[in-house]
């Protein structure tokens, strides 16, 4: 496509469960996640929702996500953060 900068996502809304699942599953390990109360001090600030808009990135001719979430979460785990060189 044209020079420029361009949102990449699924286009649709994820949850932090959504990303964290599959991290412990990729590790092996059980899903052991607590939630706690949303700090008063960033409550304000904090983005409790985004969705990528995909609108430039379609009409640049380019195709659509081919990863679910839980794949490239886990690719990126079990390939790169789990590896002992970490650039690979």
């Amino acid at each position: 496509p044209a020079s420029g900068i361009y949102n990449m996502g699924f286009g649709k809304a994820k949850t932090w469960l959504d990303l964290a699942r599959p991290i412990f599953s990729a590790m092996g390990k059980p899903a052991d996640i607590r939630f706690i109360e949303m700090p008063e001090n960033i409550r304000n600030q904090y983005q409790y929702f985004t969705e990528a808009k995909m609108t430039k990135w379609e009409k640049a001719g380019m195709s659509s996500a081919q990863w679910s979430v839980d794949l490239g979460v886990t690719d990126y785990v079990k390939n790169h953060l789990l590896q002992s060189d970490r650039s690979l």
